[in-house]
């Protein structure tokens, strides 16, 4: 195998879009990976991002132009230090970001990304992958986190059409997600779980093949999600046939070894039960510290009981210690008057009677000469301990209790999340208020509220990009009064209930305007554009009236067309002087109509 070029884009800080936290450092740490541990050249090796700096005074920062001057270059128009990839190298692709789908089409969106304007902002994946078909190689990899929880999708599901061009064009490409889920990211990692689960593999050194990533992936990912607690999310991975056993890194790489300690992440260690998924188990430093805590609990709980039943023992071993120790008299001594007053356990209550004559007595008995068998053995005379017995703590029982209550409360509301339903994190956030302040497990709890609200607003944005203004106030309104999302969900309800209104108005215009077209007339396109025009730039539909404004711009020239086929030239000028200047259709026009008045004055 020949050299690999890494082309890593990771952008946070959007013009347009919500910022994202971790996008720049998952392809920072491909980079970092690519150079630092897999051995390649930093020339090979390129990273575009909101803060990257200049590679031999050509720019990184990471917007449309930049990106697709990269892939260009690479593919054979200079190459990378002089460098360009040939038929025996390999090549990564690798964009962490916004995606979107627009009308079946899926973009990848760099840093000036308009939702509102996709087509003129964004890169069509088609666009992407026809570049990549082209390049000398064949040994691509395409890597992709873009399903967003705010990314706007129009017709399809964002990664249906990507997943589609790849097995056309047969070109292996690993989608972060399958259509429909949303990537996931964690401070945890400090990464996306795909880019985190991504690099564990690529650093273990043993998924040195496409097919063996692609096993890698799907397990690990499911693992972390569940692990920290994220909505389901499980990749996708478009391999063709024939490229299954394609090594991702060269033999001698020295990412085929063990990673070192310090730029590997830990992989927990992982358990597996007949009817669960396969989890981490606790290696990671989150849940050391619970077991930490556990342990601590049960090892006070241990000490203060065993504390307590040192004392009742003491208590009992001093109020009776005399009996204890004491032996019999064996002397016949009478015993002390302390004793006899005292009453204690085993003894005889002495009692004053008058002595019996002579033949009624009975035969004198020695103090110290044992019960007979058939003798009623004294009294038992039973003494209250100074010390109630003891008892298993009440709190700490209820306490443990308590707290498995809430984690079975908390597990449950994390299992009822649904994909892209504002209302299942509603209804987990509900369960989870039922922990009260106080109680075990509870700032977790709240936690987990201020996450699902976010995850809440993200979908309520998500929807009023693309125009759907009514049901992102309606999940915007389940954003709870006291998490940090609120003040922003109600002023983004302000915002969409404006945006609704105009929505409404607008599309009454361009519904007028399209009643005004009368088939064949140019004049009525010419006052329905007229009438599309007066909705303003920034409100709802105005895309939506730039595009019918074009597109009956061209139906006028269509006409004016028409007339010229019939020889009707002054018909056709005056239609096509009727095309708007600022449309696609006027240079075409301009050109139609001095051609036509070239024609007139030949006649």
């Amino acid at each position: 195998m020949g050299k690999t070029f890494i082309i890593a884009t990771g952008i946070n800080q959007y013009q347009v879009f919500q910022p994202l936290n971790y996008a720049q450092h998952d392809a920072q740490a491909l980079w970092d990976f690519g150079v630092y541990q897999a051995g390649l050249s930093p020339g090979q090796c390129v990273l575009l991002t909101d803060t990257s700096g200049q590679i031999e005074g050509q720019s990184t920062y990471p917007n449309r132009e930049t990106i697709e001057g990269w892939l260009d270059q690479i593919c054979g128009k200079g190459g990378l230090g002089g460098l360009s990839v040939t038929a025996a190298d390999q090549l990564w692709w690798f964009f962490s970001g916004y995606g979107v789908s627009y009308e079946g089409s899926d973009y990848l969106m760099p840093i000036e990304g308009d939702p509102s304007d996709v087509e003129g902002t964004g890169i069509s994946m088609r666009s992407l992958f026809t570049r990549l078909k082209q390049m000398p190689t064949s040994n691509i990899l395409v890597m992709l986190d873009i399903n967003r929880a705010s990314s706007i999708q129009t017709g399809s599901l964002l990664g249906s059409q990507t997943a589609q061009l790849a097995r056309e064009m047969e070109i292996p490409t690993l989608l972060s997600c399958q259509p429909g889920q949303f990537c996931q990211e964690t401070s945890d990692l400090r990464h996306g779980l795909f880019t985190a689960a991504l690099l564990e593999g690529l650093r273990s050194g043993q998924c040195n093949t496409l097919v063996r990533l692609e096993e890698y992936l799907g397990r690990r990912l499911q693992e972390l999600s569940d692990y920290h607690m994220r909505p389901c999310q499980q990749p996708l991975m478009v391999v063709p046939r024939k490229k299954v056993n394609q090594a991702i890194l060269p033999l001698d790489s020295p990412a085929t070894t063990a990673p070192s300690e310090s730029t590997a992440i830990r992989q927990p260690a992982i358990s597996k039960t007949s009817n669960e998924c396969t989890r981490p188990m606790p290696e990671e430093p989150e849940l050391q510290e619970m077991q930490n805590e556990d342990a601590q609990f049960w090892r006070q709980l241990i000490l203060t009981s065993a504390g307590l039943a040192i004392i009742l023992i003491a208590g009992v071993f001093f109020r009776n210690k005399d009996l204890l120790i004491s032996t019999p008299d064996v002397d016949g001594a009478s015993e002390s008057p302390q004793q006899i007053e005292s009453g204690r356990l085993g003894e005889v209550p002495l009692q004053v009677v008058e002595p019996p004559a002579e033949s009624a007595k009975p035969p004198l008995r020695s103090q110290a000469e044992p019960w007979e068998r058939d003798a009623e053995p004294p009294a038992f005379q039973p003494i209250e301990s100074p010390i109630d017995p003891p008892k298993p703590a009440p709190t700490a029982v209820k306490l443990a209790a308590t707290e498995q209550e809430n984690r079975d409360l908390l597990g449950k509301a994390r299992t009822a999340l649904g994909l892209n339903q504002a209302s299942k994190y509603s209804s987990a956030i509900d369960m989870a208020r039922s922990i009260k302040r106080g109680e075990p497990l509870y700032a977790e709890a709240r936690q987990d509220i201020e996450f699902w609200s976010r995850a809440i607003l993200d979908i309520a944005v998500g929807r009023s990009k693309m125009g759907k203004f009514n049901d992102a106030i309606a999940a915007a309104k389940l954003v709870p009064s006291d998490s940090d999302s609120y003040q922003s969900a109600e002023d983004a309800i302000a915002l969409w209930t404006v945006q609704a209104q105009q929505q409404r108005t607008n599309q009454v215009v361009l519904n007028r305007a399209k009643e005004l077209i009368v088939a064949s007339q140019a004049s009525s396109y010419n006052q329905a554009i007229d009438l599309a025009r007066s909705i303003p730039q920034g409100q709802p539909n105005y895309f939506a009236a730039q595009k019918l404004i074009n597109q009956w711009s061209n139906d006028i020239l269509a006409i004016a067309r028409s007339q010229a086929d019939k020889n009707s030239l002054k018909s056709a000028i005056a239609a096509a002087s009727l095309v708007p200047e600022d449309t696609k259709a006027y240079e075409q026009a301009k050109g139609a109509i001095a051609t036509w008045q070239e024609r007139l004055k030949q006649e």
